[in-house]
């Protein structure tokens, strides 16, 4: 923008709050006809919503705002050449319409004059860049009229360059270029508006310390739906409508068209971040009040408009226009795709998915009990539900392997591989570091002569650098692929960041966007089965695998691998917390015994979805968990490396429990880990084909009992920070799930098993090797938990109100057995003194006499097994202490399970994100 420009636009933003008698009828169109400078404008708009939002607010700039936003919608109907319709919208082509559509003062460098001359001066317009990317040549927008009623309200009308113009148009002589850069500049100059809604909101919240319902600008220059006031829901839907119109246009002819380049995508690129500001700033308002107030039906009409215009399939004709096409040769098990008319950048697509993401997962109480709550206006509505969104992205759509690739894969895998190799460097493996030095060889050599294959599967230089694997990670498989161009450059820029400075801070916007719609598409039964299919059998053993020809990608591991990472850093920002809790939501329907889906080959036969997740192998060396802390969780016993995912999970889910017990402990998302754990744990003691042998359960058993030390040497009972949060019910589910597991734990399939050991082997369970010294059950390490952590034990029970342990059986049995062979506490010894009883503080960890004791009660014979699992059934069928405990388990969990007030939240911080 020329100086003169800047100077110009400063001079109108400085008169916009000034005296009436200082405008005329030109002054509120000339704001957006002068090209926008977006940082002066928003300054002059938050400095006097600000004054809006106060207790004593100036009705004038109230009124001001108002103005300003109408006109720019007139504005835009008029530039966009928008037709009038049969309801009545406010649009200047409408002699019937709300006023007079005011002149436009033709004084100034405007991009536009009245009378139609172009004007010569150039206009460069700070746009950004113009990140959907297209190749070369020239096209113009085909723009047509999709009704009969709109092509008979413009009867009159007269074609230019094959477009239908109206002749009662203010904008009907510029021409395309110069159309173009009108449009956007007016879209820039709404945003703007919306934005310093958004911003005043924060500032007011910053000064008060507090979301006060009477600060809240939006909902002070909104009025009520149905009123007979002239700004309700209904300007914003008159909005929508207009950008939604020329959106499905601009589509329409890419899709029609042969041209190879589109100068209407910097436009679409426009809508596309008006939508989400817009959405950003309604969702911050809407956080600001009760259900039960006027001003929470102000913000809820507002957000319902994005229902009443259809969006949706907009949305989704945009995401299939720029997805790979397959190519008619190519065979269906492994499809070879072209490139798409359009590549959305990585920026771009992001913000797309987060609008579809918070849409097709509102809550219920921001939509109406019926098709005709709020509006008689609402269109492409379904009968079961209010939500166009939900409806287009989750109930109709019907996933195949390459819709599956072509829609959802193709764009996320790449970003996920960004992300692992992100996360990977952010620090040094741990584990990769012990191998290291496990020998002064090792060390000497930095490896390169040994064998663990952990340490020699470089994942990211095999797997998910972008530069080296383009022909797995780009759907059309060329190095020039522009998204992941785009991704590189994010990545480089994100390394810079962090070898410039120590930095504690692991950047990750673009996942939470990306879970909010994972929890979203899992709703939909033929993404779930797709989702949760292994399509690359790993047949092998791991020394077999060759990395140079394993560079395949499962979006399911990937997912859980970049997952640990995050549960890892859990507690580093409100994106990562979010992302954790939601992620949590989806690993608990994944691992839920009532979840079923159809398999695509198999369209008669049901099955459980827990079933695949079991069945869906993880080579762990490929796919490494985050080590990048102390103590890490270690790999399975051995050189396997082939785990199934319910292990992994397991894994990921400690490495949420290990690394984030702090005094301010997040227990909901502590609770769900938990509930996912418990579901796993039931699934292994029911199928008795799964090897629980090899996996490291001293690690399991220690992740627990540190969270049960922690919580009860912290004293987090008597916190005044729980107790604040109303949080202690929820603080004793938790320790009451604690004991559930334990005691789930102790049934005889995990006595039972004996474990996996290196010198051994995977040894079975048999009459020779009951009680001896040299094997020793999977559950001995958590006996010696139990035992060492007695006292401790004991004085939660008491603390929780657990002491009773009434559907606590096993663990009641387990605690009375040891009693009497174990002094377990300084009274027993001085009450025993002359006692066979064993002295645990004399005892090693491995020493033959305890070994002995512990093996006695592991691998008790169990007299009549019939019986021992009717009590099992009986203590289940007493339920729990605490109302709130296991709330998760056995049920088919979604995103909307979470209070309306935590998603308004997470979509809150998902929207404000910037993905760069």
């Amino acid at each position: 923008m020329s100086h003169n420009h800047h100077n110009q636009s400063i001079a109108l933003y400085s008169k916009i709050f000034g005296s009436r008698d200082s405008k005329d009828i030109g002054f509120y169109p000339s704001i957006y006809t002068t090209p926008v400078h977006a940082n002066a404008l928003r300054s002059v708009l938050v400095a006097n919503s600000e004054v809006i939002g106060t207790l004593t607010p100036r009705s004038e700039n109230i009124a001001i705002m108002r103005q300003l936003l109408q006109s720019g919608v007139l504005l835009l109907g008029d530039a966009m050449k928008y037709p009038s319709n049969a309801q009545g919208e406010f649009s200047s082509r409408d002699k019937n319409s709300r006023g007079p559509y005011p002149e436009l003062d033709d004084g100034g460098d405007d991009i536009t004059s009245l009378n139609g001359r172009v004007l010569t001066v150039s206009i460069v317009l700070d746009l950004d860049g113009d990140d959907i990317t297209t190749l070369t040549g020239k096209g113009e927008l085909e723009q047509e009229v999709s009704s009969a009623s709109s092509v008979n309200s413009r009867k009159n009308s007269r074609t230019h360059s094959g477009s239908p113009i109206a002749s009662e148009g203010h904008f009907d002589d510029i021409d395309d270029d110069l159309r173009i850069e009108l449009i956007s500049n007016i879209v820039a100059v709404i945003q703007v508006w919306f934005q310093s809604l958004y911003e005043s909101n924060l500032i007011i919240t910053k000064k008060t310390k507090s979301k006060s319902a009477t600060s809240d600008v939006a909902s002070k220059i909104f009025q009520l739906p149905g009123t007979s006031g002239l700004f309700n829901d209904q300007t914003l839907t008159t909005l929508l409508k207009e950008v939604n119109w020329y959106f499905n246009n601009a589509i329409k002819h890419i899709e029609d068209s042969s041209e190879t380049e589109f100068h209407n995508l910097v436009v679409i690129k426009d809508i596309i971040f008006l939508i989400g500001d817009i959405l950003k700033t309604l969702f911050l308002s809407i956080s600001f009040h009760k259900e039960s107030t006027n001003e929470f039906v102000i913000i809820k009409s507002l957000i319902f408009s994005f229902l009443k215009v259809d969006l949706a399939s907009t949305f989704d004709r945009l995401l299939r226009v720029s997805n790979g096409y397959v190519e008619p040769d190519s065979e269906e098990s492994n499809p070879k795709f072209s490139a798409p008319k359009i590549t959305l950048s990585p920026e771009t697509l992001n913000k797309v998915f987060t609008i579809i993401a918070t849409l097709a997962n509102l809550p219920s109480n921001l939509l109406p009990l019926n098709s005709t709550t709020l509006s008689s206006d609402i269109t492409n509505l379904i009968n079961e539900s209010p939500n166009s969104f939900e409806h287009q992205f989750i109930r109709q759509k019907s996933f195949n392997s390459v819709k599956f690739v072509q829609e959802f894969a193709s764009r996320y895998i790449p970003i996920l591989a960004m992300t692992f190799s992100y996360c990977y460097n952010f620090r040094e493996d741990l584990l990769v570091t012990q191998i290291h030095n496990s020998s002064f060889m090792n060390w000497l050599t930095n490896n390169r002569f040994g064998d663990n294959l952990y340490v020699n599967y470089d994942t990211v230089h095999l797997v998910t650098d972008l530069d080296k694997n383009y022909e797995t990670l780009s759907i059309i498989r060329r190095i020039d692929d522009p998204y992941l161009v785009q991704l590189k450059q994010i990545y480089d820029h994100r390394l810079k960041v962090i070898t410039a400075k120590e930095n504690d801070y692991l950047e990750l916007p673009e996942l939470l966007p990306l879970s909010i719609l994972l929890a979203a598409y899992i709703k939909n039964p033929s993404f779930l089965s797709i989702f949760t299919e292994q399509r690359h059998k790993i047949t092998s053993k791991i020394e077999d695998i060759d990395p140079l020809e394993n560079k395949h990608i499962e979006l399911f591991e990937i997912w859980l691998c970049v997952l640990s990472y995050v549960f890892q850093y859990q507690y580093r920002s409100d994106n990562i917390l979010t992302t954790t809790k939601i992620s949590l939501l989806i690993l608990l329907k994944l691992t839920s015994p009532v979840v079923f889906v159809t398999p695509i080959d198999e369209s008669d036969s049901q099955v459980q979805i827990l079933q695949r997740v079991k069945n869906f192998e993880i080579n762990e060396f490929k796919w490494k968990l985050s080590h990048q802390k102390s103590p890490f969780v270690p790999n399975d016993l051995g050189k396997f490396g082939i785990k199934s995912s319910l292990f992994y999970i397991l894994d990921i889910v400690q490495n949420l429990i290990r690394f984030n017990l702090t005094n301010k402990l997040n227990i909901e998302n502590i609770r769900m880990a938990l509930n996912v754990m418990y579901q796993i744990v039931v699934a292994f003691n029911e199928d008795p084909s799964i090897e629980l042998q090899r996996y490291v359960w001293v690690e399991f058993y220690t992740t627990i009992f540190n969270l049960l030390k922690f919580i009860n040497r912290q004293q987090l009972i008597k916190s005044k920070y729980f107790q604040g949060l109303k949080q202690i019910g929820s603080l004793k589910s938790l320790v009451e799930e604690i004991f559930v597991i334990l005691d789930f734990l102790l049934l005889p399939r995990f006595n039972d098993t004996i474990q996996y050991q290196e010198d051994l082997g995977v040894v079975k369970r048999s009459k020779e090797t009951d009680g001896s010294g040299i094997f020793r059950s999977i559950n001995y390490d958590l006996i010696y938990n139990i035992l060492l952590n007695y006292e401790r034990v004991n004085e939660l029970l008491i603390e929780y109100d657990l002491d009773d342990l009434e559907h606590l059986g096993r663990f009641r049995d387990c605690l009375e057995y040891f009693e009497g062979k174990i002094h377990l506490t300084e009274e027993s010894k001085v009450q025993n003194q002359n006692s066979d009883k064993l002295d645990l503080i004399d005892c090693d960890f491995d020493s033959p006499e305890l070994v002995t004791v512990i093996n006695g009660f592991t691998f008790r014979e169990v007299q009549n097994e019939d019986a021992q699992d009717e009590e099992i059934n009986k203590e289940a069928s007493k339920g729990f202490k605490f109302g709130e405990t296991m709330q998760y388990v056995n049920k088919d969990v979604e995103v909307q399970h979470l209070r309306e007030v935590e998603l308004i939240k997470a979509f809150n911080v998902a929207l404000k994100e910037e993905f760069k």
